[in-house]
């Protein structure tokens, strides 16, 4: 992966570049961001920066030989670890454990398919059932060891990759010396989104590379350059996703338009005080599943964002479907600004129970009158 595939990140991209260029690379880095920012994304384009043949100033060529085979996923020299379980095709004898290589042509395919993939992606990969746990255990930090061990095949480095280092627990401090003082040309890079937990003799250990979330812009160009996405369709799937790219990949797998009707429909009953109705439309919203209650919510947090931005700076909402921009004005024209920023709180309280999955029907009922009273 090149720098210019990762979505975003310009500064964090050229820090990377310069350490590389300034021969100043930290060899053991914990990139810590959340979901969908572009952790795994960016410590594959360092990797194949440093590997590069024919690197300039600003990105690796994607063409040379160190270049390919990273992009492929088959270099010799880095090693990846993840969290696992048993590999349904292998027979495992009594107290036998599974590790990593076991699961590399399934991750190749699935980092290839997706490289913003989440722990729940992963999990689906592997078939997990029931009370089954995903862990990077002792077997595997003896294959890490291992792997550390060897001289490296081509590039002159050895590169380790830790995806989801939360997962490594107390076995882990047996990779210390590793990290603490590893092999001349060693890098090992984990990535992680909680930073509390993961083992305190580690983060002590690593040189904290924090990645923020990505900006609207961003994600908007992304989409556009990459998924080939309509300018308006993308700026609104970039705000609802809240710098989460993978976020906004999976928006615009699902988007549905009915959800958006529905939105607007309900708007509608609860600005006209049509309470006799309430209860049945609820119902309808509450059927939907926690993914989409969430679209439902975001996508009304999004038009009321719309129509704070248009009050204030008497903005245009060109691109906007005639519907949409009708809701919009009557939102600017009819609510006061405390009015306007009371509803945002509603909505965001909402998104915040069910996150936390809460019962939908009984939260659309209570925040009917609430929202319907500001009108």
């Amino acid at each position: 992966m090149q720098f210019n595939q990762v979505i975003g990140q310009h500064s964090l991209k050229q820090h990377l570049i310069n350490s590389v260029n300034s021969g100043s690379i930290a060899h053991a880095q914990l990139f810590l961001g959340n979901e969908g920012t572009g952790a795994l994304p960016l410590a594959l384009a360092y990797i194949q920066y440093i590997v590069c043949e024919e690197k300039t100033a600003f990105d690796s060529c994607g063409k040379c030989g160190g270049c390919k085979k990273v992009q492929k996923l088959i270099h010799p020299d880095i090693h990846f670890s993840m969290p696992i379980t048993k590999h349904p095709d292998i027979d495992y004898k009594a107290g036998q454990t599974p590790h990593c290589d076991e699961w590399i042509k399934e991750w190749r395919t699935t980092l290839t398919e997706n490289p913003y993939l989440n722990f729940n992606d992963w999990m689906l990969v592997q078939k997990t059932e029931g009370n089954t746990q995903l862990n990077i255990n002792a077997n595997e930090c003896s294959h890490i060891l291992k792997f550390l061990s060897l001289k490296s095949f081509e590039s002159g480095y050895k590169f380790l990759i830790i995806w989801m280092a939360e997962y490594l627990g107390n076995d882990g401090n047996r990779l210390l010396k590793q990290i603490e003082e590893p092999e001349e040309k060693t890098i090992i890079i984990l990535i992680a989104e909680n930073y509390e937990q993961i083992l305190g003799t580690i983060q002590s250990r690593t040189q904290l590379v924090k990645i923020p979330p990505l900006m609207d812009d961003d994600i908007k160009n992304g989409l556009i350059e990459l998924k080939q996405v309509e300018e308006m369709q993308a700026l609104t799937i970039a705000t609802l996703a809240e710098g989460n790219y993978r976020s906004a990949l999976q928006l615009l797998t699902e988007k549905d338009d009915s959800i958006e009707k529905l939105f607007l429909d309900w708007m509608q009953l609860l600005i006209r005080k049509n309470k006799k109705d309430w209860a049945m439309f609820n119902e309808q919203i509450a059927k939907l599943n926690r993914d989409n209650t969430k679209y439902f919510i975001k996508y009304g947090l999004h038009l009321l964002r719309q129509s704070i931005i248009n009050k204030e700076k008497n903005a245009a909402l060109a691109g906007l479907p005639e519907r949409e921009k009708a809701f919009c004005n009557y939102i600017a024209d009819k609510l006061s600004n405390d009015a306007a920023n009371e509803l945002m709180q509603i909505f965001n309280e909402m998104h915040f129970h069910v996150e936390r999955n809460a019962n939908a029907k009984i939260l659309l009922m209570h925040n009917s009158f609430k929202i319907s009273n500001l009108f």
